[in-house]
């Protein structure tokens, strides 16, 4: 995995909770993300790559972690 887009899901996750989040941390399960911002990472992530989250990838279970997180970018930017 790119570290580049480990380190901007930690970013964008640092800017928007103030506690530190482990990489392979449920963000759901612990109250760290709700379904409000998983769309604002969502569109974020959009942006990034330039390219729009398909359906499937909306429910990936991969988005319940920042690792998760990081690998879908990876995938998305690969196939730009």
């Amino acid at each position: 995995m790119t570290t580049d887009f480990l380190e901007w899901t930690k970013q964008w996750f640092s800017e928007i909770v103030e506690q530190e989040v482990d990489s392979d941390m449920n963000l759901f399960d612990n109250g760290i993300i709700d379904s409000f911002q998983l769309i604002m990472l969502i569109e974020d992530i959009e942006q990034l790559v330039n390219k729009k989250f398909t359906e499937q990838l909306m429910q990936d279970e991969r988005l319940a972690t920042i690792r998760g997180i990081a690998e879908i970018i990876e995938e998305l930017d690969i196939h730009v």
